[in-house]
């Protein structure tokens, strides 16, 4: 079963969504700032992350910079979930390394069919 860091400063979203990706086959653990998200990777070494941009502590572009400088973490797949929507947002993120990016509110089973595919493409 692929685990999964989940990024989340608000704790309720954070619930919501371990249990759609629990139920989407997934382990998820959890992190609710970027310094902690840092520290569970090197920790749990994980399959994927997915990331909320808006953060304490480290926003969630100085934690996709740390995640893609650091040789442990530079390919793991990040999948970006946030309310900024904006292009600028968007184009900053994937040029940062961010493999996918979705925007709050979100489908909630595009959210495991993106994860799925992003740990297909890390697989091959």
């Amino acid at each position: 079963m692929p685990l999964v860091l989940l990024v989340e400063d608000e704790e309720t979203l954070r619930k919501v969504l371990r249990s759609l990706l629990e139920r989407d086959g997934f382990e998820v653990a959890e992190a609710a700032d970027g310094a902690e998200a840092l520290t569970a990777v090197d920790r749990l070494s994980p399959d994927a992350v997915v990331l909320d941009l808006n953060l304490p502590v480290l926003d969630g572009y100085d934690v996709l910079s740390r995640l893609r400088t650091r040789t442990t973490s530079a390919t793991l797949p990040v999948l970006v979930l946030t309310a900024n929507g904006d292009e600028a947002s968007e184009t900053r993120a994937l040029k940062m390394g961010a493999n996918e990016f979705l925007t709050k509110p979100f489908r909630p089973r595009a959210l495991g069919a993106r994860l799925k595919l992003l740990l297909s493409r890390d697989g091959e």
